[in-house]
């Protein structure tokens, strides 16, 4: 479940019964009727068994489009329409009546296609087919009974529960619905892309709580209303909700804060009292969808059809995807946003919002770059192409930035939820350690020294096991197409007696479509260096426009291990401010921390370079001449200003090049 951020109040979050922590994973596809000591039919029929005696309790109101119609009305939504299509065609205001009319028929319309319900009966057949197709997909859906058991305590509050997972797979649309009501518990109402509504899927989906959403809709106020007045009902009425917090499937989890500024304002306006906010992170060991891969190379976004969508149903089924692991955050009320985090980060604007661009001034970036990133036209548009910001909403600045805050501390929480599987492990190591390939030891050696870095950062892994049993099974999991297996056949007696397996050699497949599936996986697990990695580009970059190895000799110092020793230095002032230059400019690409903490953990982060013997604080660094030369040649056409790299701060840090017998470090 991990702990709560150190900004949320802790008198608001609820008491978790520290029982809960020490519960195991649970394989959400075994049902108890499966078990040998049932009846024989009973195990044939396991899952009908279990599910028509699958005490579901829960009451689902419907909402009427007429509610939603009369608060267009009230709004003025409507009229506003209508004025606004009378003057784009230049008709009279006599006329304005009509247009009246034709607007609200294209609300109806409009509200038709977006509403879905939550059909129980239904909802039980569709649990079923969920089952079917699971098993026959995936070996496990694994998920922590203990976070299970807080979802059930923060269910029986008055207050809404909202889940913001990451989206990464159309399976995401359905596996929390089916987790949940195969547990007996609430099931949310799920936010969709409108291309999901296609021929009987849409309609089946709209039965089981999905609701379609436009991804574009900036110019079409009407529909954000009607947008904004459906998820008020839904919340007013009790429903839970569901949405990705980056909107489509993406690898870097950039928010956007549609959805989320509806729920604020909701609260605010005194619709509801508060809602708990739960991130989840939904990790799978293999990508469902081949496509995908293409789409990031260019290709134009095949668009969806049911005799598509039972294509690739039927192709996919012949086919294994291993495990999934799901795993829900700690819940955390709206309010602690407000009162906790928010307070916290007015004070300095956090290095992912936008608003502190402008503090780039007071850094060492160069003065000529910073209108270059102030008039960005790509900048801009990420900026405000993030927000759809409903109309009745409060437009005070303060209302936006809460929002804008709030987006990416659910958004970090989500990605920060995520197990690590066996396949991202395996392809960051191929493509970071061993691009050319190795055998099982040489893999297993590197492999075991990534998860050790992994854990080591408080991250959790969604594998157990012996570290070569994992590895075959990953290369196996991820296909001819991105691992070969070279088999080679033992040519002495004594070989014979060893396993065929320490004898194959395991090499990736580096061309474009092999490399950019292995990058996706090795994305993943690459997430708990991110902060590592930040702070060593920020080191190499500060020393990017007069890098040099400079000879210092230390006549009579105590201490000094060697004349002549090359040193690199850098102020920790000086790290600092260059790590939030390099968050502000991949604030759209990379969440590195939560807004409440900013750059604070680069001290963290020094720490621990300094246990590892990369950073020193004080002394020098011995680095070994053939690096000294290295570097020198590195820097030997680079101009240097005498006074540029001058240290900042009170405590300096030294860093050696890195070691190539050591390139782990």
């Amino acid at each position: 479940m991990g702990s709560l951020c150190k900004c949320v109040l802790e008198t608001r979050t609820g008491d978790i019964d520290e029982k809960i922590k020490c519960y195991g994973l649970k394989n959400m596809l075994q049902v108890p009727t499966e078990n040998q000591d049932v009846w024989f039919f009973k195990r044939w029929t396991c899952y009908l068994s279990f599910i028509w005696n699958l005490p579901i309790t829960q009451q689902y109101q419907d909402i009427p489009e007429e509610i939603v119609l009369q608060t267009l009305e009230k709004e003025a939504a409507i009229c506003l329409a209508a004025q606004d299509e009378s003057q784009r065609t230049r008709v009279e205001v006599n006329h304005l009546e009509d247009f009246e009319s034709v607007e609200r028929e294209r609300a109806d319309t409009m509200l038709s296609t977006m509403a879905a319900q939550i059909n129980m009966r239904l909802a039980r057949f569709l649990l079923y087919v969920g089952y079917k197709i699971l098993t026959c997909l995936f070996s496990t859906v694994q998920v922590h009974e203990g976070q299970l058991e807080t979802l059930k305590q923060i269910s029986e509050t008055p207050h809404p529960v909202i889940y913001v997972p990451l989206h990464k797979s159309y399976m995401d649309y359905i596996l929390i619905s089916f987790i949940l009501l195969s547990r007996g518990m609430h099931v949310p109402m799920v936010a969709a892309e409108e291309n999901m509504n296609i021929a009987v899927i849409g309609p089946l989906l709209k039965q089981f709580g999905v609701f379609f959403v436009r991804q574009k809709m900036q110019k079409d106020h009407m529909y954000r209303c009607i947008l904004q007045a459906y998820i008020e009902q839904l919340l007013v009425k009790g429903h839970y909700l569901e949405f990705f917090i980056e909107g489509a499937r993406s690898q870097t989890g950039k928010p956007k804060r549609g959805i989320l500024s509806i729920i604020a304002s909701a609260q605010r306006k005194g619709l509801i009292e508060d809602a708990w906010i739960v991130p989840v992170g939904i990790s799978y060991e293999k990508l469902v969808e081949g496509e995908y891969v293409w789409e990031n190379l260019g290709r134009p976004k095949i668009p969806e059809s049911f005799l598509g969508t039972l294509q690739g149903i039927l192709r996919i089924m012949t086919s294994s995807y291993g495990n999934i692991r799901v795993d829900f955050g700690q819940p955390c009320l709206l309010k602690d946003f407000g009162e906790g985090r928010f307070h916290q980060s007015v004070i300095k604007p956090h290095p992912n919002s936008h608003s502190s661009i402008n503090e780039l001034q007071s850094s060492q970036m160069d003065s000529e770059t910073i209108p270059l990133l102030e008039n960005s036209p790509s900048l801009k548009k990420l900026s405000e192409g993030s927000s759809m910001c409903p109309l009745q909403s409060p437009q005070d600045d303060t209302f936006h930035q809460f929002v804008r805050h709030v987006s990416v501390h659910i958004a970090y929480d989500s990605m920060r939820c995520c197990a690590v599987m066996s396949t991202q492990v395996l392809s960051l190591v191929f493509l970071t350690l061993l691009r050319r390939g190795g055998t099982i030891c040489v893999l297993a050696k590197e492999f075991e020294y990534i998860v050790d870095a992994i854990k080591a950062r408080h991250f959790d892994v969604g594998f157990t096991g012996q570290t070569r049993d994992i590895i075959m099974y990953a290369a196996e999991l991820l296909g001819s197409d991105l691992v070969h297996i070279e088999r080679h056949k033992p040519k002495t007696f004594f070989l014979m007696k060893a396993s065929r397996d320490l004898l194959d050699f395991y090499k990736p497949n580096l061309l474009t479509k092999g490399a950019l599936a292995l990058s996706y996986y090795a994305n993943m697990a690459a997430i708990p260096f991110h902060q590592d990695a930040i702070v060593a580009t920020a080191i190499w970059s500060y020393f990017g426009s007069s890098f040099r190895v400079f000879m210092e000799q230390q006549h009579g110092e105590e201490g000094a291990e060697d004349m002549g020793t090359p040193l690199l230095r850098i102020g920790r002032q000086a790290l600092h401010n260059r790590v939030e230059q390099l968050q502000e400019l991949l604030q759209y690409e990379i969440l590195f921390a939560p807004p409440c903490i900013g750059s604070e953990f680069v001290a963290e982060v020094i720490e621990g370079m300094c246990s590892a013997q990369i950073l020193r604080r004080g002394g020098w660094i011995d680095v070994r001449p053939s690096e000294a030369r290295w570097m020198q040649d590195l820097a030997e056409d680079i101009a240097i200003d005498s006074h540029e790299n001058e240290l900042v701060g009170d405590e300096e840090l030294q860093t050696a090049t890195f070691d190539p017998n050591k390139a782990k470090d």
